[in-house]
């Protein structure tokens, strides 16, 4: 075992989740450019991680599952901000109802590689050190 992998503090669960680490060595993005927000790469994933070999598909379809997580997390999201907006901060349903469907816009891309890191994570174990 080498000082650096003693030394060297190992990322938590929630931090690779968040930050779209390998679900395995939680050292390795999942997607290929950082930016959710790049349209153009959204979808695109490493097929493996290049630092482990951990596979990212398991089989066609697998992330089929990530829809589901994915729409737990907008759902909840959404109604949270709805009823923060219309109670809390006593904001018109209307107005806070159009306010709530944009920031659902606007964290689709988000949402969707959460939801891709969160159904990876439930399946892969991570590495001990």
């Amino acid at each position: 075992m080498s000082s650096e992998s003693i030394t060297q503090k190992r990322p938590s669960a929630l931090y690779s989740i968040f930050a779209f680490k390998c679900p395995r060595c939680r050292q390795h993005k999942l997607f290929e450019k950082s930016n959710p927000y790049n349209l153009k790469y959204l979808f695109t994933m490493y097929k493996e991680c290049p630092k482990c070999g951990q596979p990212f598909e398991l089989e066609v379809g697998f992330y089929w599952g990530a829809m589901y997580v994915g729409y737990a997390l907008s759902s909840g999201i959404s109604l949270v901000g709805f009823f923060l907006l219309w109670q809390g901060f006593k904001i018109n349903g209307d107005l806070a109802l159009t306010i709530d469907i944009i920031v659902a816009i606007l964290l689709m891309p988000f949402i969707f590689r959460l939801s891709r890191s969160i159904w990876l994570h439930a399946f892969f174990k991570s590495e001990k050190n």
